[in-house]
């Protein structure tokens, strides 16, 4: 929004998901000395989410995601190993 600093509006690719026409803006405040999001990043975040859309590539990586979220064992020759540290991480970061 021009005249409200660090305040967006949710938007969505699906045209079925009433509920976020319901939201209200949403405005980015802070308490400690850390910077708000630049808008520009922002910006650039909602332009590569579409492109990742319409291009079909978030499909294949919610399709690569479930396929990670079922697998439950790990190779014998460590050939898994790569797969075992983004899980790692995964949880730590979580």
């Amino acid at each position: 929004m021009q005249n409200m600093p660090h305040t967006y509006r949710v938007c969505t690719l699906f045209p079925n998901v009433d509920a976020v026409e319901s939201l209200p803006l949403v405005t980015f405040t802070t308490t400690t000395n850390h910077p708000l999001p630049d808008p520009r990043y922002l910006k650039l975040h909602a332009v590569v989410c579409r492109v990742g859309h319409l291009s079909g590539v978030t499909k294949y990586l919610d399709m690569y995601d479930n396929a990670q979220d079922e697998r439950s064992f790990l190779a014998y020759d460590g050939s898994s190993a790569e797969y075992l540290v983004s899980r790692l991480h995964s949880a730590l970061v979580a």
